[in-house]
């Protein structure tokens, strides 16, 4: 038989024992947890930080998108002042001087139209989904468009702003080398002309760098003919000379909206003046991105045609904006924009100074947007190819 001293002794050998072996499992299960978490946390990172191509990833930009069903709107609500009583006058719908969308717009906008208000902001974050997507863009890219203050704007208004603008440029690019690829285009041009202020250097730039396909581009034109020149001419007089006289002889509603919500530099100052500002104001831009060795993409391209138009033409609401940003995203945009509007809320009268506002944004966000280098050498997703 063992002495006292001697059980004593085994007693906390196998007391000292078992707690190590105790130890030894805490530190085997918090380290597996550690990996656990450490694991997922690096797939949450992975899902926001690479580029989309995921089921999960899909899933999350149409998750936002039907969220956007439930954004509070903001009175006057755009898609009931473009669509209400559009089409139900008929050949006489510019006897109503508010009505100020171009004649083939009771073509093209039949869809905006079935697809309701709802409908359209869903279909504008997918749309923003699909650009992601092309330009191998993050989800984090994604979500500081679609959730940027003017993108914000755009979907509270149930603007069409994003479809009409940048649906056309994706589709444009989509349908490239494919048998689509002429009555796709052609659709794309014609939609673009639902808001030739904003997409008249788009226009120009596309076509002119399809010159080389010459004969396809003349099938393209054509299509763009049958939705614009029939429904043109129809009426007495014209639908075309209806619309143009409800933009020279503006309601009084659609005079009120113009003179609060206009980004036009054009319209600020005056069409001269307009173009020394941009001219010089892209000059300062370029030659500090060129010293700061920051590449120009087109993305840049895109978003600097869009918005030069826009400052020029005599009337643009800044829901137009969100579409030029839409070809430049980046977080730093994001917090200018919010720290802009925030700011000349408080301090300036922001409805007297959006030109120089929008302005202001659009040039930081230009020099802010850098592309990924792959994005730059030709990607699948990305290069605006229209030979």
């Amino acid at each position: 038989m063992l002495l006292a001293w001697e059980q004593e002794i085994f007693t906390r050998l196998f007391i000292n024992s078992r707690a190590a072996e105790m130890h030894n499992r805490l530190i085997l299960i918090n380290s597996g947890s550690m990996i656990r978490l450490q694991s997922f946390l690096q797939q949450v990172r992975d899902l926001f930080t690479t580029p989309i191509a995921s089921r999960q990833q899909f899933g999350v930009i149409l998750f936002l998108a039907v969220m956007y069903i439930f954004i509070p709107q903001i009175s006057p609500v755009d898609w009931d002042l473009n669509t209400n009583n559009f089409w139900a006058a008929g050949l006489n719908v510019y006897a109503d001087p508010s009505k100020v969308y171009p004649p083939w717009g009771l073509i093209l906008m039949a869809p905006y139209f079935l697809m309701r208000a709802e409908g359209a902001r869903v279909f504008s974050v997918l749309a923003i989904g699909w650009l992601s997507y092309r330009r191998s863009w993050s989800l984090s890219k994604f979500f500081a468009i679609t959730l940027s203050p003017f993108f914000l704007v755009t979907m509270a208004k149930s603007n069409m702003d994003i479809l009409v603008l940048v649906l056309p440029i994706l589709l444009w690019e989509t349908v490239q080398g494919t048998k689509w690829q002429t009555v796709g285009r052609g659709i794309a041009l014609a939609i673009l002309l639902l808001k030739p202020q904003g997409a008249v250097l788009i226009w120009i730039y596309l076509l002119w760098s399809a010159r080389e396909d010459w004969y396809g581009l003349v099938k393209q034109l054509l299509i763009v003919a049958l939705f614009v020149i029939p429904i043109s001419i129809i009426g007495t007089p014209p639908l075309f000379l209806q619309w143009i006289n409800n933009l020279v002889h503006p309601s009084p509603q659609n005079e009120f909206y113009w003179s609060i919500n206009n980004l036009s530099l054009s319209s600020y100052l005056s069409p001269l003046h307009a173009l020394m500002v941009l001219f010089i104001s892209f000059s300062i831009l370029l030659t500090f991105m060129k010293w700061k060795r920051r590449r120009w993409s087109s993305g840049h391209t895109l978003a600097s045609l869009l918005l030069v138009s826009m400052f020029l033409s005599p009337y643009t609401s800044q829901q137009s904006f969100s579409s030029a940003l839409a070809f430049i995203p980046s977080w730093a945009s994001f917090f200018a924009q919010s720290i802009t509007v925030i700011v000349s809320l408080k301090f300036l009268n922001y409805w007297e100074v959006i030109p120089l506002i929008i302005l202001l944004i659009g040039l930081s966000s230009l020099y802010f947007y850098q592309p990924a280098e792959k994005t730059e050498q030709g990607g699948k997703h990305v290069q605006v190819k229209v030979n």
